[in-house]
């Protein structure tokens, strides 16, 4: 049995969290590559407790993004996707897909805030018609993005063969076993049996009684 602070250790993967932080030691797929389109509508998205929008650039580029732009926290989920990037509702900030600010259109003094003020992206590849993200701190050189089976598809395709594999097996010992005895031939067997005459049982002979002399 564990204890309560055991079981929000092991239920919570918000930022900062003790699973928070080991699952976000891998590619996570977030969405289906159909979803985004080339400067088409954001899609918001709730992966491990955090509000984020992935996007598709002209380019054909994704971007995953938290959903709060990093000048006035305002939800990028609002924001125009056009021309290489998405732009903010608000103040018309505008950021390509990896976070990389581009414009400042509402600010004349650019050293208030550089243009360098990054939105917090995360690392996104393609594979197998899935979007993943990697949300870990090795953001420069995180772990490959490998097409492999999680343990417990393995086990049940394991699973599944054994049972193909056993079925084959059974179809074969049917169709080579010897084949099942007729009714013609117990008939005959069992009119055999009534024909025959029972075996008689000798009965022991008395015994002679000794003579008085």
């Amino acid at each position: 049995m564990i204890t309560a602070e055991e079981n929000q250790q092991l239920s919570r993967v918000g930022k900062g969290t003790l699973m928070g932080n080991f699952f976000r030691q891998f590619w996570l797929p977030v969405c289906l590559s159909s979803e985004l389109k080339a400067d088409g509508d954001p899609v918001r998205l709730m992966i491990l407790g955090e509000k984020l929008v992935a996007f598709r650039d002209s380019e054909g580029s994704v971007g995953v993004f938290d959903h709060r732009c990093p000048h006035r926290c305002a939800s990028l989920f609002f924001g125009r996707n056009e021309l290489g990037g998405i732009r903010c509702a608000y103040h018309g900030w505008k950021f390509d897909v990896t976070g990389k600010c581009l414009d400042q259109p509402n600010l004349e003094d650019k050293s208030k805030y550089p243009a360098g003020t990054p939105a917090i992206a995360y690392r996104v590849k393609e594979s197998g018609g899935m979007v993943f993200a990697y949300m870990g701190e090795r953001q420069e050189n995180p772990r490959n993005c490998r097409r492999s089976k999680p343990s417990w598809a393995r086990a049940m395709t394991a699973i599944s063969r054994s049972r193909t594999a056993t079925a084959t097996t059974c179809r074969r010992l049917k169709a080579t076993s010897t084949p099942p005895i007729s009714a013609s031939f117990m008939s005959a067997a069992s009119t055999a049996k009534s024909s025959t005459s029972p075996i008689r049982k000798c009965s022991p002979s008395p015994r002679k009684r000794p003579r008085s002399t």
